[in-house]
């Protein structure tokens, strides 16, 4: 199956607080995916206005069709619920911003939900280390096994607006 972005009827919802290095990583990330997004949806939750001035200084810079909305101090799954209430796409996506997706996460998944007609495909994250302290945690817990996570995840809308929900 080939599709462009027309096609693609995903919109990628992602929570951010107080992070805008890994903002900025993960857009460039998105914007080089081999199928992009017809939207993304950015609730930002921070004590700051970082996030806000990065996106209102460089709107003409990504090649991303952006929803900012900035909310109280919240959770990731408050977040996320919140942005799926501005989704008018078939089906919604899910990152963080300190997930970084491979270059074919979105086509992949997109291809294997429409070609079985699945509701859901679960993201699959490999956690990597930076900081001494971060490989120790690793190497004891995770190590370079991946693991079913939200961040990655591809779901059709209506089905998590009505049934899945975050608590």
């Amino acid at each position: 199956m080939n599709f462009n972005k027309l096609d693609c009827d995903v919109t990628i919802i992602i929570p951010c607080q107080n992070d805008l290095n890994f903002l900025q990583e993960c857009l460039d990330l998105i914007e080089k995916q081999e199928l992009l997004p017809k939207k993304i949806i950015l609730v930002d939750s921070s004590s700051n206005e970082l996030i806000s001035n990065f996106i209102n200084n460089n709107t003409n810079k990504i090649n991303l069709d952006i929803i900012y909305k900035k909310i109280k101090k919240s959770y990731a799954g408050k977040s996320t619920n919140y942005g799926s209430l501005f989704c008018t796409t078939k089906y919604l996506a899910f990152l963080d911003t300190k997930t970084m997706p491979n270059k074919n996460w979105l086509k992949y998944s997109f291809e294997k939900i429409k070609k079985h007609n699945f509701d859901i495909i679960f993201g699959n994250t490999t956690f990597k280390a930076k900081s001494i302290f971060q490989k120790y945690v690793n190497a004891v817990s995770y190590g370079n096994i991946a693991h079913e996570t939200v961040p990655g995840t591809l779901i059709k809308s209506k089905i998590f607006n009505d049934e899945y929900f975050f608590n």
